[in-house]
């Protein structure tokens, strides 16, 4: 049953044999009732301990266990659910490689899109080689080159090369 929640098979069938029992058990026990390896249950019930849904207790020279109720367990796993869907939705993911790979775009809503990305995100330059008939046709380099012409400082787009079918540029901040 708590297998769907990130728990091994042996702490599932450890704590649903003490959730089954109305009173503590002790190690023994608790391997004839869940079939647990006997070399194994200690391990087991020691990480269920730290996990927070079985408890111990002495008795006597006897260590005893118990499940902690499954209503408190279910609050637990919500809790712990929530606290990390919180902790992805602040997540920062920090791109630290370099793509040197080539990549193709055919819509082209996602080529204008995917350009416009990454010269917002570019720290020094990037270079584009595009269609002679399409290059012109990109909304952010059309408007790019017409800011340049205006203000000559700041953003600057260079020819590279003119190929027949190819046309590339860079952007860079010299």
């Amino acid at each position: 049953m708590l297998q769907k929640f990130g728990f091994s098979q042996y702490e599932s069938q450890v704590y649903e044999a003490l959730l089954a029992n109305d009173g503590p058990l002790d190690a023994s026990s608790i391997v004839t009732y869940s079939h647990v390896p006997k070399a194994k249950i200690y391990e087991v019930l020691n990480r269920l301990i730290d996990k927070g849904i079985v408890v111990n207790t002495l008795s006597g020279k006897k260590k005893l266990y118990s499940a902690v109720a499954l209503q408190t367990v279910i609050q637990k796993l919500t809790a712990d659910f929530e606290n990390d869907i919180n902790e992805l939705k602040t997540y920062k993911i920090k791109k630290t490689f370099t793509d040197d790979h080539v990549w193709s775009l055919k819509d082209k809503s996602s080529i204008s899109a995917h350009i416009e990305q990454l010269i917002h995100e570019a720290e020094s330059s990037i270079i584009l080689s595009a269609w002679n008939d399409e290059l012109g046709t990109l909304p952010l380099i059309a408007r790019r080159k017409r800011e340049t012409r205006r203000k000559r400082r700041g953003l600057n787009h260079r020819k590279l090369a003119d190929c027949p079918q190819t046309f590339t540029y860079i952007k860079s901040n010299r």
